[in-house]
């Protein structure tokens, strides 16, 4: 008797204990993963993280796609007609492409944000951004 009390107790606080455990677990979900009905489709000790890139990006490559992205879309602000967004987008990204060049070279500004050189990038982002809407534009009105 007096086993069968301490071993029903025992098994009453561990349940306890996990469904204390589950309560503080859901609280703390938050999207889909929290949705009741997907639970059935997603192991519960899966991670709502994105799984690690087996490669590394380095973080020269984000800025410059955010410095193309940014350049792009403010030509595309200041002069919308011309040329379509996405020869704005070819030409941004040519112009860091070649401002990178010309900063691994030596030529340009020396300021640098790890391996990036935003001076020359913009720079030429500018020149190359007028001289596509200068001609887009001469194009148009002949």
């Amino acid at each position: 008797g007096r086993d069968d009390a301490e071993r029903d107790d025992a098994e009453r606080q561990a349940h306890e204990q996990r469904a204390s455990q589950q309560i503080n677990d859901a609280s703390f979900r938050r999207g889909p993963a929290s949705w009741p009905g997907l639970s059935l489709f997603r192991s519960p000790t899966t991670s709502a993280t994105l799984a690690a890139l087996p490669v590394p990006i380095p973080p020269v490559f984000v800025l410059a796609t955010l410095l193309i992205l940014l350049g792009t879309q403010l030509a595309y602000l200041m002069a919308p007609r011309a040329p379509q967004y996405v020869v704005r987008l070819g030409l941004s990204t040519l112009a860091v492409l070649v401002g990178e060049a010309l900063g691994i070279a030596g030529v340009g500004a020396r300021l640098a944000l790890g391996e990036l050189h935003p001076l020359n990038d913009l720079a030429l982002l500018a020149i190359v951004q007028w001289a596509g809407t200068r001609l887009t534009r001469r194009e148009q009105a002949v």
